[in-house]
């Protein structure tokens, strides 16, 4: 009777295992996993904010005037504007008056040729165009300021037609950079991440160097100029 029972007892325990517990040890087991996942991304986390603290104190240990000037030597947007006014102050030194600037952000980027993504770059480029009309020597000088400024620009191009005199037309393009917005993709990790941060170095050694030193700066602060009427086609006195 004894043996009998413990049989029955021994079915019971095999029938309640496969028809209820053995899916509560499954469902089980994946919570483990996804608990060893999930304390895997935390201290993942807690890796890159240390970094990140130790990044910032780097950081700001950088003097405030260095880091404004490497925000021109490669900013983080572009603006035409501003870009235009120095090639204008660059080229008014010569009395050189440029025209038919244009601004072409489409030329440096052909959507057609796909970028994996191991090979794309963290800055893109922006084509500049313009015209003017100079003899031979303040050409030179206009490319030799081109070469200091602090903005890095390349030459793509370069025309020019011989007058009669010794003026000549120019025609010039160059491309000049921006930086790209963050963006991590989807399958960017954590353990990425940390590796990328670990690997920035602020290398002071950069301000002091004299090829750096000696680029100079031709941007110019745009003035604020007074607001006018809201529509200034209305009738006067309406606004």
């Amino acid at each position: 009777m004894k043996n009998t029972t413990a049989i029955l007892l021994l079915l019971l325990s095999f029938a309640l295992f496969y028809t209820t517990t053995l899916s509560y040890y499954d469902k089980a087991k994946v919570l483990r996993a996804s608990s060893q996942d999930y304390q895997g991304v935390l201290d993942n986390i807690l890796r890159i904010a240390e970094t990140r603290d130790q990044l910032l104190v780097d950081y700001r240990g950088i003097p405030k005037a260095e880091i404004e000037r490497l925000g021109k030597v490669l900013p983080d947007h572009v603006d035409t504007v501003k870009m235009a006014q120095e090639l204008d102050t660059i080229s008014s030194h010569y009395g050189i008056s440029l025209k038919n600037i244009r601004i072409d952000k489409a030329a440096s980027q052909d959507a057609s040729l796909p970028i994996l993504p191991e090979f794309e770059k963290p800055y893109n480029k922006v084509t500049l165009s313009f015209s003017f009309i100079a003899n031979y020597a303040d050409f030179r000088k206009f490319l030799e300021d081109l070469e200091k400024s602090l903005r890095i620009m390349d030459i793509r191009s370069l025309i020019f037609q011989a007058g009669e005199s010794a003026i000549s037309e120019y025609q010039i393009s160059i491309d000049t950079y921006w930086l790209k917005g963050e963006q991590l993709a989807d399958d960017v990790t954590l353990v990425k991440t940390v590796d990328e941060l670990s690997n920035i170095n602020f290398d002071r050694n950069l301000f002091t160097t004299p090829s750096y030193r000696s680029l100079t700066d031709f941007s110019a602060a745009i003035s604020q100029e007074a607001t006018g009427r809201p529509n200034p086609f209305d009738i006067i006195g309406r606004d």
